[in-house]
């Protein structure tokens, strides 16, 4: 079979048929009138010339409809030639079927109306011949029939199915003809603008084959319902297939909207890391063929996470909304910018092709983010860090330059808030040896490889042995130590922290229930908790689990939080702290001095102790200014029914300094090393250690 469309073969099986019909009717029509009256065989050969005019019409429209693709065709084949077929059964009828006192609708002409109403033509039949158009003006697209003479309107092949809403009442007082109300009401309702049907007066002369009627026409009027049917069929074929297309364009545009929303972030309205790497690969096409450099820039924005647990979603979205605004604002117009995470951003910038352009841009961006921002009645302030890759020199591939700025940036974190570095392959081994150095830390407490130690804390006053400091630390296994400023803050980033200060805490509670033996029921003993820990939600629920548990007093508990970590979300810290009292365990102040607390939210924090950081302590023997801060941080501490403790003594002059202005409570190496249990036992708790006990009370 010929590979032709679909729409061909519909075509020129409607165009076959059509042509059978419009034959075998006029066919039919020559020979029964023609036997009849042989006096209007000339006539009625003229009948022939409509089916011969409609037989090259339709070979025309048959030839667009192979030739021009669908949509550029007007009127489909298929309707055409139906159209044609029942104006051709009408005239032949007309024709032939001429009563005495003009032309009488019958059923046959209700049904070809309807057919051509199905079809989706509006219809006029109308009086007068040509002059009726001068009185009732027809609309562009409408079929007219003046009587029994076909006249075509303007536009009819450029406006298909046009039904224009005339009001019916217009022509309702011309309307002569005997048509059933129902009929007319249904037809006007399908699209008539009126029906007015009248003899045509330069037919009369042919009344005289009034009784030359088609002997056959009710067989010609089922086959025109039959059509009707077919065309029907056709007709709701094409809607199926019309809306398979539309369903088929939904379903594309459904895809391309998931496409997008798959690249887009929901907040912002910018790319995310899949856009991003999109927007990287493009750049990287252009560079290539430009023979350019181009920067990527990965932008981590401080304290996000804490500012939503205080403020809520909501609030969080409209802080980043601001910071993208800022971002935006400060970027030259060729540079992109996306957001990859919570927290994060990324700049694609072509502008900034070289290690000057990249520095420049970066500036402005840390300026633009430096200042505080207004969300609602509060000011909140951020800071950021940004880690740079340049493109090709420290990648050619898209992943490896998100990847190498994002390692970039966690280098640029750990140096301190609010700076910026370049990727190097220096940056990359040591982000590598802290891969290896996690996985270590995963493998070592999975397999219990740490230990706590306990360095003991003395009362300045009196010598006494008031208490002890539990400290993790992690041996190796050449009987060396990890230092917990190596692993710590690994563990903070990484989430490891809980794990391991569950187990401090369990182990050192333990501990001092087993030192109860001892007639030790006064010591205090201190334990560390990190932001992390503090920030969990069940952090009160897990205490009070572990003191159940292990049959610790809660009174001899002291729970150590660093100052910055207080000061990072104080009311937070405040309703936490408050919980924590209510269990009846003891809270401390830790590295006092190093952060920016305010003296208002300290009273608030209603703490126990101030620990004085080591900075300090250790200019306390030479050094004016520590001296200074050291007395009023005492004096500040009294006035709010606290004490301090100072930790990091080292020298017999530090520890006089303390004496003398009236610090409680010292530790340090000159009074004792953290140690294990065991050698804490025998070395401060243990009757035979009151020799060594006395010896450091007496130093003293």
């Amino acid at each position: 079979m010929l590979p032709w469309p679909d729409s061909v073969w519909i075509a020129l099986a409607y165009g076959a048929v059509t042509s059978a019909l419009i034959y075998w009717a006029v066919g039919a029509c020559v020979w029964r009138i023609g036997r009849a009256n042989p006096t209007l065989h000339r006539v009625l050969i003229l009948t022939l010339a409509p089916p011969l005019t409609v037989s090259i019409w339709l070979a025309i429209w048959l030839t667009c409809e192979i030739l021009l693709p669908p949509k550029q065709t007007v009127v489909s084949a298929a309707e055409l030639s139906l159209a044609l077929l029942l104006i051709g059964a009408v005239i032949t009828r007309s024709m032939l079927g001429l009563a005495r006192n003009g032309l009488r609708p019958v059923a046959s002409e209700a049904i070809a109306c309807a057919a051509l109403l199905v079809v989706g033509f509006a219809i006029w039949l109308m009086a007068g011949g040509l002059d009726a158009l001068s009185q009732a003006q027809a609309p562009d697209g409408a079929l007219i029939l003046v009587g029994v003479v076909l006249l075509v309107g303007a536009g009819m092949l450029a406006v298909p199915h046009l039904r224009r809403a005339v009001a019916a009442t217009e022509h309702t007082n011309r309307r002569a003809a005997p048509w059933p109300g129902a009929l007319v009401s249904v037809l006007i309702g399908a699209g008539a603008v009126a029906i007015i049907t009248a003899t045509h007066a330069a037919l009369n002369d042919l009344a005289a084959v009034q009784s030359a009627l088609l002997g056959d026409w009710p067989s010609v009027v089922a086959m025109l319902a039959l059509f009707v049917g077919i065309l029907t069929t056709h007709r709701l074929i094409g809607t199926l297939e019309q809306r398979a297309r539309d369903l088929n364009l939904s379903l594309q545009l459904a895809s391309a909207a998931a496409e997008r929303a798959r690249s887009e972030d929901p907040v912002t309205g910018l790319p995310n890391s899949r856009g991003l790497r999109q927007i990287i690969e493009r750049q990287i096409s252009i560079s290539r063929a430009a023979q350019d450099l181009f920067s990527v820039l990965h932008l981590g924005v401080g304290q996000i996470k804490t500012i939503r647990g205080s403020l809520g979603q909501s609030k969080t979205d409209a802080l980043i909304r601001v910071l993208r605004d800022r971002l935006l604002a400060v970027l030259p117009a060729g540079d992109m910018l996306a957001r990859t995470g919570d927290d994060h951003f990324a700049i694609v910038s072509p502008e900034a092709s070289s290690a000057d352009g990249a520095v420049k841009l970066a500036d402005a961006v840390l300026e633009c983010l430096a200042g505080s921002v207004s969300i609602g009645e509060q000011e909140i302030s951020v800071h950021c860090n940004i880690g740079i890759a340049l493109f090709p020199n420290d990648s050619r591939e898209a992943e490896a330059l998100q990847t190498h700025a994002a390692l970039a940036w966690s280098a640029s974190r750990q140096a301190g808030p609010g700076g910026y570095k370049f990727f190097s392959n220096q940056i990359s081994e040591d982000i590598r040896g802290n891969f290896d150095r996690l996985a270590a830390l995963r493998r070592a407490i999975s397999q219990l490889e740490f230990s706590v130690m306990y360095q003991p804390q003395f009362e300045l006053a009196t010598g006494t042995l008031v208490g002890c400091e539990a400290l993790l630390r992690w041996p190796q296994r050449d009987g060396s130590m990890v230092a917990p400023s190596e692993f710590i803050p690994m563990a903070e980033r990484s989430g490891l922290i809980i794990p391991l200060g569950h187990f401090v805490l369990e182990e050192s509670c333990r501990a001092w229930v087993r030192w109860q033996s001892l007639d030790q029921r006064s010591l205090k003993l201190s334990v560390n908790v990190s932001a992390v820990q503090l920030s969990q939600s069940d952090f009160v629920e897990h205490l009070e689990r572990v003191l159940g548990d292990t049959g610790m007093d809660p009174r001899c508990l002291c729970l150590e939080v660093t100052e910055s970590v207080a000061m990072e979300d104080p009311d937070a810290v405040i309703e936490r702290f408050r919980a924590v009292r209510a269990l009846g365990v003891q809270l401390a102040i830790d590295d006092f001095g190093t952060g920016h607390s305010s003296l208002a939210y300290l009273k608030q924090l209603e703490c126990h102790y101030i620990k004085i950081d080591r900075c300090f302590v250790s200019g306390a023997s030479d050094d004016a200014g520590c001296q200074q801060i050291i007395a009023s941080v005492v004096e500040m501490a009294a006035s709010y029914q606290m004490q301090t403790i100072a930790e990091g003594v080292e020298t017999q002059e530090q520890l006089q300094h303390l004496r003398r202005v009236g610090c409680d409570l010292a530790q340090g190496y000159l009074l004792g090393h953290p140690v294990p249990e065991r050698r804490f036992i025998a070395d401060f708790l243990l009757p035979t250690a009151e020799t060594r006990v006395n010896t450091l009370s007496a130093m003293l």
